[in-house]
């Protein structure tokens, strides 16, 4: 009887029944009475003229949750249903929701009591603005002042309702029709409201997602003119020559969120508009005093807020050179870039000058700026092992990685736009360190680090790095060879262990002036005992990379075969086999590989005292785990592979045991977590498995275990198929016993035709339907190569892009 007298809508509804309803459903009864209760408010919610109740029920009710069950009826009408509402309708319920959040906010009492119906009101109030504010309720932002001016709590709740608002705003920026920000009096508003420092942050997102579109040149006038009111601004809230990174370390969280936003607004303003501020006097002089904002922002030390600036600064220096180069070498960037965006050629000839003088005073600053901050490179990372050793780690592509990266590309464009001015900021910067005027170790460190960074791109000027070093060993040369605070052992030590890697850039008269420098630190070394074994750590080591580039250089082969590699391969594999596993040079590997590479089937009868020497207790180095010994463990398997390419003959006349050590180790190259030890075990897999192709004399014994199968197969072929079969049909188990063998049998039918092998499997994977993006990239690894080199020709247009130790690989004796 009482819920017919509920669902009957068309009179007033009985507020108290429905209060003991709502009661009863949020109540502590049994559990059939709040399932009727969820019953009869699930239907009076979805019925479509419940919200005609909302008002009474407001008015009548003093049950909060029934308040907030009506208000829930009303939100949804609001959300789904309020264009198809009659307007009358819709400003009733404009004005009575405005009104009662007015009344309840008059006075402090009230307001405390019923903040949390205030609040909801408030986010009913804010749907209704989602769809009326500002076209169809203009006055509501001066009819909530003149609310406010009549109570503290009311202007409280302004402020909170406006924040709401504008949050709502700055999800809506992005795809509403432009008419209705830059034909409105929207920007206008916001701009008034970006000095209030409880608007300010929300009316910067807002700004920066308008900055962000770019729809031709239509609106450029209002664009500008947003600029240059913002700037004014902005120099009264941050005026010029504040120091940026100091007030952000010391700034709330609120402060340090402006500032980034601030970089966001200037980044999405610049990337989309910039070249409408290079129009007039006046709007020049904004965008200069804008850009040096960004600058002092990117000094800030907050990972997030240098990614903002850099990615930015990356972009722009890019169009800035690619201007230069075209004007420069036009035929050669037409054929290296192709097409260029819109906005990235500034036109003739003299307008790229133009704009390159008018960028000059900033990328000045911009070049400091990536030399001060400049990221550590691979190269150089030196870390102590869970044993306590200090070993050289590999980066992977991680943050600091990238961004090197990033910063050494921006840093190698501003070096051909001004060579002279990047010497000269590099010079000012060591004068300050060898003054002691801003000499810290991190200081130091950077500018290493972006010395070396250009290397290759400063032409003549190339020197620089190993001059400025051996300036740096000369003036605190006892620093290299004592321990420093936090560090395991001596700098010196960690430069003679990565000696050959670090000068592989280098042409022989920097080699020279490296080596000056490193006998600088060798001399400061007061214990003659060290003395001697830092010469001879370095002596050994070079002595082998000598001999190495020897032997791969030389051009008469016969000669050098016979007078000079057999005398020497006694001594270095004894030594080798004799020592401890970190006196082991890899470079004795590599030496090997090399000879095998040169002298190819000649070096089979050496085989077996390479193998004996260097084979077993390498192998006990480098499967230890998957970390230690890095370079010993690539330079295995290259000599490895060397061997079976060359003297395939020689594997097969070892012992089973060594055979079965040698695919065991195979096994475990292709299991490796890094990538190119992994590609150089299944490469070298490869490299046997053609051979025993060859020369199929090579295998005469069955691949199977006759114990372990059902029937005698005619041949290997056969045998590998039934494996293959059965392998893939325990692997897909959604996939039929037919269609896996025509799988297989198309395999083995396409194996002479590599294109058709790649489009079998990947249909199969396709039918398979086991497989995402990321599995199959291996399967297109042609496209993505040329891909690559295609970029790669990018780079190599650009001096210093392409390191010269890449260079090396590609260069061919004439």
């Amino acid at each position: 009887m009482a819920a017919e007298k509920l669902r009957d809508l068309s009179k007033p509804i009985d507020v108290p029944l429905l209060d003991a309803t709502v009661s009863a459903f949020y109540g502590t009864g049994s559990k059939e009475e709040r399932t009727a209760a969820d019953q009869i408010l699930r239907e009076l919610q979805n019925n479509p003229d419940m919200w005609l109740q909302v008002v009474h029920i407001l008015q009548n009710s003093q049950n909060l949750n029934t308040k907030f069950f009506a208000l829930q009826v009303l939100e949804g009408v609001i959300k789904y249903r309020w264009n198809a509402l009659p307007i009358e309708q819709r400003d009733g319920i404009k004005n009575y929701i405005s009104d009662l959040i007015v009344q309840l906010s008059s006075n402090e009492v009230s307001f405390r009591r019923e903040k949390l119906y205030v609040n909801k009101l408030n986010i009913i109030l804010v749907q209704v603005l989602k769809h009326e504010w500002p076209a169809r309720w203009q006055s509501f932002i001066p009819d909530l002042v003149t609310a406010a001016k009549s109570s503290e709590t009311i202007s409280s709740q302004r402020t909170e309702l406006i924040r709401a608002t504008l949050a709502t705003l700055h999800a809506f920026l992005s795809w509403i029709p432009l008419g209705y920000i830059f034909e409105s009096p929207l920007l206008e508003t916001l701009l008034k409201s970006f000095p209030v420092p409880s608007y300010r942050n929300l009316t910067l997102q807002c700004l920066t997602e308008v900055a962000a579109l770019h729809f031709g040149d239509f609106y450029d006038i209002q664009y500008v003119k947003m600029y240059t009111i913002f700037m004014v601004q902005l120099q009264t809230i941050l005026p010029p020559g504040t120091n940026i990174p100091d007030a952000y370390a010391n700034g709330s969280g609120e402060e340090q969120a402006f500032i980034l936003n601030l970089a966001l607004f200037f980044t999405s303003f610049f990337k989309s508009h910039i070249q409408v501020l290079e129009t007039t006097d006046e709007n020049k002089a904004a965008l200069l005093m804008g850009l040096e904002y960004l600058i002092g922002i990117s000094y800030v030390d907050e990972t997030e807020v240098f990614k903002v600036c850099l990615d930015y600064w990356n972009l722009l220096v890019l169009q800035l050179f690619e201007a230069h180069n075209t004007l420069e070498n036009p035929a050669v960037a037409a054929t290296i870039f192709g097409l260029q965006a819109p906005g990235m050629i500034a036109g003739t000839g003299s307008q790229v000058l133009q704009r390159r003088q008018l960028y000059s005073a900033p990328l000045s600053k911009l070049r400091m700026l990536m030399i001060s901050r400049m990221a550590k490179p691979e190269e150089v990372l030196i870390v102590e092992d869970e044993n306590g050793n200090i070993v050289r780690e590999t980066m992977k592509d991680n943050d600091v990685l990238v961004q090197y990266k990033i910063m050494r590309e921006t840093l190698i464009y501003l070096t051909h736009l001004d060579h002279d001015d990047t010497e000269q900021q590099m010079l000012k910067k060591l004068s300050k360190q060898l003054s002691g005027e801003d000499w810290t170790w991190n200081n130091l460190n950077t500018l290493c680090w972006a010395i070396g960074s250009i290397s290759g791109s400063m032409m003549e000027e190339q020197d620089m790095a190993c001059d400025t070093f051996l300036k740096i060993v000369q003036k605190c040369k006892r620093k290299f060879v004592i321990t420093q605070v936090g560090e395991n052992e001596p700098f010196l030590c960690e430069l003679l262990s990565s000696l050959a890697s670090t000068i592989a850039d280098l042409e022989p008269h920097q080699i020279h002036t490296f080596y000056e420098a490193v006998g600088c630190m060798i001399q400061a070394e007061p214990d003659p005992a060290r003395r001697d074994e830092y010469l001879k750590r370095s002596v050994k080591r070079e002595t082998l990379k000598l001999i190495e580039t020897f032997v791969d250089k030389a051009e008469d082969q016969s000669q050098l075969g016979k007078q000079f590699v057999p005398p020497m391969m006694d001594p270095i594999l004894a030594d080798y086999a004799r020592n401890v596993p970190d006196a082991r040079e890899s470079e004795v590997l590599s030496l090997f590989a090399t000879i095998i590479n040169k002298y190819k089937g000649s070096m089979v009868d050496d085989v077996p005292r390479i193998f004996e020497a260097v084979f077993q207790c390498t192998l006990e180095m480098i499967t230890r785990n998957f970390e230690d010994y890095p370079e010993h463990r690539l330079k295995f398997f290259s000599l490895l592979r060397a061997i079976a390419t060359h003297c395939f003959q020689a594997l097969v006349q070892l012992s089973t045991q060594q055979v079965k050590i040698v695919m065991d180790s195979i096994i475990w190259a292709f299991r490796h977590t890094e990538r190119n030890i992994a590609e150089t075990g299944l490469n070298l897999l490869l490299e046997l498995l053609k051979n025993y192709q060859v020369d199929s004399s090579y295998l005469t014994e069955p691949l199977w275990d006759a114990s372990s199968v059902p029937y005698p197969f005619p041949n290997n072929t056969a045998f590998v198929r039934d494996y293959t079969i059965k392998l893939l049909g325990t692997s897909f188990p959604n996939m039929t016993l037919a269609e896996v063998t025509q799988f297989v049998d198309g395999l083995f039918e396409s194996r002479l035709d590599i294109h058709a092998f790649k489009n079998h499997i990947r249909d199969f994977l396709v039918q398979s339907k086991e497989f995402s993006a990321q599995d199959n990239k291996e399967l297109y690894a042609e496209e993505a190569a040329l891909q690559r080199e295609k970029e790669r020709q990018r780079m190599l247009s650009i001096p210093g892009l392409v390191a010269p130790s890449e260079l090396q690989d590609e260069m061919v004796d004439s």
